[in-house]
């Protein structure tokens, strides 16, 4: 090609993305467009490194758990009538037009209930003083196949944190009548209950069991400081603080993960992937973020995911695989990056919901949409939903 054709072949393509740009100007769209380092600075302005020192606290919290409820005695494995029980109760159906929960649960659906019984609290004080489930306990094999990770239904939280406050407000009760070690054996319960979720491999778990540790560890330390154990004091907020920081997944460090997926050829992802000391839902939220950063990529919006990000993925697979059940996992993001790439794949789009509750159209909102090429609608649509 001339010069020439050369100049006209860039002006031609640089008028093409403005047009696009223009076009979406207003929506999420703008985003895409732009360059890679404008999209960096729109996940925050983040810096080049994530610390994870604090997220590699697991053996320590471990050890400190293991030390405070040695006075519960020993914790039985759970009958299976009582998992099943709690499973009906804990379960969340999910949005409509989703996996139907019962593909998902490994007991059918429930109605949802927002009290908790004095029967299903007996039986939850039961599961919480029971050794450590397995990973995804209440989830069927394969996760009812879902489209993308996005949509894996998760606990029914509110119930369990409601769970929390009344062993909080049965502990209340027993330090005013001067009973404090009752009072700790009610934190201690719920210390126990955190175990089943804080090491499970979805985040979603691991954030509650993080919220149900530090209520159980903030409890155990105001109780034992009324029933004069200092040392007791000492360790429960340690273990607060080490829980706090060790499960934390929220916005900032997501979008750190984000950021550094922009570029497959940083390897930062695939060591965070095979890092044992980090919590097993850290390390598969690295390949959620595989998948996100192909959105944060302006080559691979307009001309779909590079096979260097699908070798990334493949590779971080293997690094997850010590895992229980991520090979139930792995192949949900691969899923989900074939969805960026390919439309109407598996009814996706059906499975993707905005952060806002709308639901994701192929579509950019406009009337001229048909100078942006489909391909290209389709990934805008796509990304605005995961993002």
């Amino acid at each position: 090609m001339t010069s020439t054709g050369t100049l006209r072949f860039k002006l031609l393509l640089s008028t093409v993305l403005v047009v696009a740009a223009a076009l979406t100007t207003g929506t999420a769209a703008s985003v895409f467009v732009a360059s890679d380092s404008a999209r960096r600075s729109a996940q925050g302005g983040l810096p080049p490194e994530l610390s994870l020192d604090a997220h590699r606290r697991t053996a320590a919290i471990h050890a400190l758990q293991d030390s405070l409820l040695l006075p519960l005695g020993p914790l039985p494995a759970l009958d299976a009538a009582t998992l099943r029980s709690v499973v009906a109760l804990t379960q969340h159906a999910g949005r409509p037009g989703e996996t139907p929960a019962a593909a998902v649960w490994t007991v059918p659906p429930t109605a949802a209930s927002d009290s908790l019984s004095s029967a299903a609290y007996v039986m939850l004080r039961r599961w919480a003083r029971s050794a450590p489930l397995e990973a995804l306990w209440g989830y069927r094999e394969g996760l009812g196949d879902p489209a993308n990770p996005w949509v894996i239904p998760g606990r029914a939280w509110p119930l369990l944190m409601r769970y929390a406050k009344h062993n909080t407000q049965e502990a209340d009760s027993a330090l005013v009548h001067g009973a404090p070690e009752a009072a700790m054996e009610r934190a201690r319960e719920t210390i126990a209950a955190a175990r089943h979720f804080a090491d499970q491999p979805t985040a979603a778990d691991m954030l509650v069991g993080r919220a149900l540790l530090m209520d159980g560890a903030d409890l155990l330390a105001r109780a034992a400081r009324q029933g004069d154990a200092p040392t007791i004091v000492s360790q429960a907020r340690r273990l607060s603080q080490l829980a706090q920081a060790n499960y934390a997944l929220a916005q900032p460090e997501r979008a750190s993960l984000n950021a550094m997926a922009v570029d497959p050829a940083d390897g930062r992802l695939e060591q965070i992937a095979a890092d044992r000391s980090l919590p097993h839902a850290w390390r598969l939220a690295a390949l959620d973020a595989v998948v996100v950063g192909a959105c944060l990529r302006t080559r691979e919006v307009l001309l779909g995911a590079t096979e260097d990000r699908r070798k990334l993925l493949a590779q971080m697979g293997v690094g997850v695989a010590d895992i229980p059940r991520a090979g139930e996992l792995v192949p949900v993001y691969r899923r989900a990056l074939d969805a960026f790439d390919i439309e109407g794949l598996a009814s996706h789009l059906n499975a993707l919901h905005r952060p806002d509750g709308g639901r994701a159209t192929n579509r950019v909102e406009t009337p001229m949409q048909w100078l942006v090429p489909a391909g290209v609608r389709h990934r805008y649509a796509f990304c605005r939903s995961v993002i």
